[in-house]
């Protein structure tokens, strides 16, 4: 068998064979990639800042196109508009206000209704506002204070001034819608 030898001539020929220099490379490559490497970061760090700049020398062109003289009818409806924002809030808050403290006729009737006792027939009822005015007629004054009792366990409904009954059992009074306080009287 035959050895093939896959190695160039001068190779051969010479008993020693000494490869070219190692180094990898020469001090003008090293400098060269240290420029360049120097250049990118100096322009990672400073394209934000021109960019920034640029930016903020739109947002000063913009505002003062914003301040000028043909932008004052828009300035005028703009504060027009707030006036007007400010009402309607305003307004709501007095709505909200009423709200919170009106109890609807209906529910107010129909409480009324369901703690009359048993011999007491109501004969007159006038609702102003948040009183309201009750004329009935009872079997016997036990009769009324139960019913005065009843009205007082409702937590919108109290009894407000005397109650007046005459000798037929004919009786009035006047109670007052809304929350009771802390101590059981009605308030606001």
């Amino acid at each position: 068998m035959k050895d093939i030898n896959l190695l160039p001539e001068e190779i051969k020929s010479t008993t020693n064979y000494t490869p070219g220099n190692t180094k990898s490379g020469s001090p003008v490559k090293a400098i060269i990639t240290g420029v360049f490497v120097l250049v990118v970061i100096g322009a990672t760090l400073l394209a934000p800042k021109f960019y920034i700049t640029s930016l903020q020398s739109s947002l000063d062109t913009i505002n003062k196109e914003i301040e000028s003289a043909k932008y004052d009818p828009v300035r005028e409806v703009n504060a027009a508009l707030d006036e007007v924002n400010g009402l309607i809030s305003s307004k709501g808050d007095i709505m909200n206000t009423i709200d919170s403290v009106s109890y609807p006729v209906n529910e107010v009737l129909i409480s009324l209704n369901s703690v009359i006792p048993q011999g007491c027939q109501i004969t007159q009822l006038s609702y102003n506002s948040n009183k309201i005015n009750i004329g009935g007629i009872a079997s016997d004054r036990m009769v009324v204070a139960d019913f005065l009792g009843r009205l007082q366990r409702l937590e919108f409904l109290s009894a407000v001034g005397n109650v007046s009954i005459d000798k037929a059992n004919v009786f009035n009074l006047s109670i007052e819608v809304g929350a009771k306080n802390a101590d059981g009287k009605a308030g606001e």
